[in-house]
């Protein structure tokens, strides 16, 4: 007799999937509160939100002329913080980065910083990428 039990994939907790905070860095608790700040702002006529590390930040710093060009007249908001890994955006999006906001699109770039991490392989990262993908 042969018993074929069928399982939903369920993503084992790991450090990519559970939500942390870098509180113990005062530039970064310095942005996440700037970030927070802006999204209540912004609010509701964000109709773009990009969300991300130092890849997603330097749209500030060396995109600023594409950033002005073509996002900036669809009141996009840059939600970047560099050093980020995708724990440290889960938590974000559970405290406040988009409370408020309906953007009818979200770019999402996430999950470099976790591939450098010591313990953390391929499909953690997705893991990671997928829950924040849930989240927004």
């Amino acid at each position: 007799m042969v018993i074929l039990l069928l399982v939903p994939y369920v993503a084992f907790a790991h450090s990519a999937v559970e939500p942390v905070p870098r509180n113990n860095e005062p530039k970064w608790v310095e942005r996440y509160e700037l970030l927070n700040k802006q999204a209540a702002e912004v609010g509701e006529k964000a109709q773009v939100i990009f969300i991300g590390d130092s890849i997603t930040e330097a749209w500030e710093k060396e995109g600023r002329e594409v950033w002005a060009k073509y996002y900036a007249p669809r009141h996009a908001l840059n939600l970047g913080i560099g050093g980020d890994k995708t724990q440290h955006v889960l938590w974000r999006l559970d405290h406040g980065n988009i409370d408020g906001l309906k953007p009818k699109v979200a770019v999402l770039m996430i999950g470099t910083n976790n591939v450098s991490a010591e313990a953390t392989c391929v499909a953690q990262v997705a893991d990671g990428v997928r829950a924040v993908v849930q989240k927004t």
